[in-house]
């Protein structure tokens, strides 16, 4: 579908407007009645849809008489007439999130408002429209088939509305709002939150949702502008920049080491406690590492304790409980400190890499757009953050 445009009707068509005004109000005439004089009346050029992605003059939503809008789906005119009791792109906010989301109860959440307010939206909606958009059963909310195909038009139109207002909003400079940041709890907690204040601190009137969690996520579905995402995100609806990689170095404490002794080979290592997480060990407990000149070994560990949270595997390393890998990044002050120290330095763990993302079906508000150009340099500068000069967007 042709990106929407949205322009005024002229005025030399006021009568027409009237006419069709009166009739829209009285309902005596049926809507197509109306669209059809109003089509003879506005003479469009020939061949071409003379209502295609235009509106009325008087286009302020929400006013006391009725207002159009008009959309090209595959060749056919969806003609709409709205009156005081619908806002459109309210209401057109609120179908779209229930539809992405499959929830009304979702769509309320993250649009902010009750989840009666939605389900009236919805209603009114429908009811304009003249069809049914929205399955509801107790299981799930989906699109019918014309809710599809009305939502995939109206998401563009909408899109396009908002890009409209935020090129305003850029060309004054002003970087401001809501931002929904998504990230794993590792590289979050400890540099991306302190890289969030500093951001706050330059644009103070931008509010952040900072959610840190080590569980995937559907940046659209969830509602997030942004994520930092551990493997490269599949979709073809995100646009990806990848940050490096993650290092993992082998570590343990000075306490560790002086109840078992140095660890100075792979075979050493296989006599040790080791602790792991799913990310970096098999089901058959092995390490694959990489030694310093390329060469690659599956080491065989006695894995004591595997988990997915950071602080613990960092807790149970300060604790001399055992030895193990760990993303460098986590125990930067530790090292420093000499709470812990490396082992085998000639080796290093299989490496992830690390990616931005954000979904590509939303226009780049002029926050998101700051943020993003704030705090990718500050997260590939992090020590542990290997970047590879070919790899830079």
């Amino acid at each position: 579908m042709p990106t929407t445009e949205l322009s005024s009707l002229s005025s030399s068509n006021s009568a027409a407007h009237t006419a069709a005004d009166r009739r829209l109000q009285s309902r005596d005439t049926p809507a197509e009645a109306v669209r059809a004089q109003l089509v003879t009346a506005l003479e469009p050029p020939s061949g071409e849809c003379g209502w295609r992605n235009r509106e009325c003059s008087r286009r302020i939503i929400g006013v006391s008489y009725p207002i159009w809008f008009v959309a090209d789906l595959n060749c056919v005119d969806l003609c709409v007439q709205w009156t005081t009791t619908v806002d459109l792109t309210t209401a057109l906010r609120a179908f779209i999130r229930t539809v992405e989301r499959g929830s009304v109860t979702a769509a309320a959440r993250d649009l902010g408002v009750s989840q009666p307010a939605i389900t009236k939206h919805l209603r009114n909606l429908e009811r304009e429209v003249g069809a049914r958009l929205i399955e509801r059963s107790a299981r799930a909310v989906r699109p019918t088939s014309l809710g599809q195909t009305f939502y995939e038009a109206t998401r563009t139109g909408l899109m396009t509305i908002d890009a409209a207002l935020e090129c305003v909003r850029r060309d004054m400079r002003e970087v401001e709002g809501l931002l929904r940041v998504h990230a794993p709890t590792c590289i979050g907690a400890k540099h991306l939150h302190p890289i969030v204040l500093e951001f706050q601190r330059k644009h103070p009137s931008v509010s952040v949702d900072l959610v840190l969690e080590d569980r995937t996520v559907d940046l659209v579905y969830d509602n997030f502008d942004i994520g930092v995402k551990y493997g490269r995100p599949e979709g073809k609806d995100i646009v990806i920049r990848r940050l490096g990689a993650i290092r993992r170095i082998l570590v343990a404490s000075p306490d560790f080491l002086a109840k078992v002794g140095p660890i100075e080979s792979i075979d050493r290592l296989n006599e040790v406690r080791v602790t792991t997480t799913a990310a970096v060990a098999s089901a058959q407990r092995t390490l694959t590492l990489t030694h310093r000149d390329g060469a690659v070994i599956d080491a065989k560990v006695k894995e004591v304790l595997r988990t997915n949270n950071p602080q613990v595997i960092t807790n149970t390393l300060l604790g001399g409980h055992a030895a193990g890998p760990v993303q460098q990044l986590l125990v930067l002050e530790e090292l420093a400190a000499g709470k812990l120290v490396r082992i085998l330095p000639e080796y290093e763990v299989k490496s992830n890499d690390v990616f931005w993302a954000y979904p590509s079906v939303r226009f780049m508000r002029p926050a998101v757009r700051a943020f993003t150009d704030f705090v990718i340099p500050m997260l590939r500068a992090t020590e542990g953050v290997v970047v590879d000069a070919s790899h830079h967007e």
